[in-house]
């Protein structure tokens, strides 16, 4: 992943041109054929640089340009997230979130910007990166406030990763009183792990937790040989592979997929079953990854009870 910095360095204020200076017709120009691309009503970037950037980084940059336009208003939600850093789990195509204690009339909202009420002491405010967004804490709840259970835990997981131990975050909830959506950030904090290795650990654990499956993350099997991502029951393994793992960062990818065969041969020799999901997976079609874990746990447990 490109550097937040980096891709902030290469943004270009459009409210700064003027008519006279040959590199400021050179940016007009680039917007006009194409050499540039727009991120915001007042901000560019080089084309080649933005399609040379994955899709999450993509959505950072444009994130990065409305924030840094927004002079009264901070990021708040998973816009926040992303410019500081947290877990976020797809969705690289969400609205630019926006909050304010005033929020303007939609005629003056960039396209694909959503705005929120938030009423925030000066205190509870944080530069960074040129953008201002609210406290890390404050950052979380307002995931959970709008957007539910399942990515509130992904940012609570990532507080826990990075320190923050549960009953901190259980005295920060209870500091927040009560608002809609303040029981998704309970449950996200009550179920937060300090051991998950990426996004969609947590997102698929919340998966599995709304669906009332007993499931436990970073549990070590074949006597401590491995540790799989995700455990239901005793017996159902799932683990959640991104393409980064083949991507040659681990390794050349034909060692990878051998390594992970005899992982996996080992792990299934133990009597459990081993199911792989992709992110994409997750994202897209839930409703069948958790039907078809529920299907291999309660086959597990029919087998036992035999």
């Amino acid at each position: 992943m490109t550097h937040i910095g980096g891709i902030k360095n290469k943004i270009i204020n459009l409210r700064t041109l003027s008519n006279n200076d040959a590199e400021d017709r050179a940016i007009r120009a680039g917007l006009i054929d194409g050499g540039l691309t727009l991120l915001s009503r007042d901000k560019a970037i080089e084309t080649k640089f933005l399609k040379s950037l994955p899709e999450h980084d993509r959505t950072l940059a444009r994130t990065l340009a409305v924030g840094m336009g927004a002079h009264r208003a901070v990021l708040t939600g998973l816009s926040a997230a992303r410019v500081r850093g947290m877990w976020v789990a797809g969705r690289n195509r969400e609205p630019v979130e926006l909050a304010s204690k005033s929020i303007p009339p939609r005629s003056q909202w960039n396209p694909g910007t959503v705005y929120r009420y938030i009423n925030l002491p000066p205190s509870e405010i944080i530069e960074t990166h040129g953008v201002r967004t609210p406290r890390i804490f404050r950052i979380l709840a307002e995931i959970g406030r709008h957007h539910g259970f399942s990515d509130a835990l992904v940012a609570a997981d990532w507080l826990r990763a990075k320190g923050i131990s549960k009953s901190e975050l259980q005295h920060q909830t209870a500091l927040l009183g009560k608002f809609k959506g303040i029981q998704a950030v309970r449950r996200a904090v009550e179920h937060s792990v300090d051991c998950s290795d990426s996004p969609f650990e947590p997102y698929a654990r919340a998966l599995f937790i709304e669906a009332k499956l007993p499931v436990r993350a970073q549990v070590p099997v074949c006597n401590g040989l491995y540790r799989v991502d995700l455990l239901i029951g005793d017996r159902t393994v799932v683990e959640i592979d991104g393409e980064v793992k083949y991507s040659g960062d681990y390794g050349p990818a034909a060692e990878v997929i051998r390594a992970e065969k005899i992982r996996e041969n080992r792990i299934r020799n133990t009597g459990r079953s081993l199911l792989r999901y992709s992110p994409s997976d997750l994202m897209n079609r839930s409703d069948q990854v958790v039907e078809e874990v529920t299907a291999d746990y309660q086959m597990h447990l029919r087998r036992r009870s035999a």
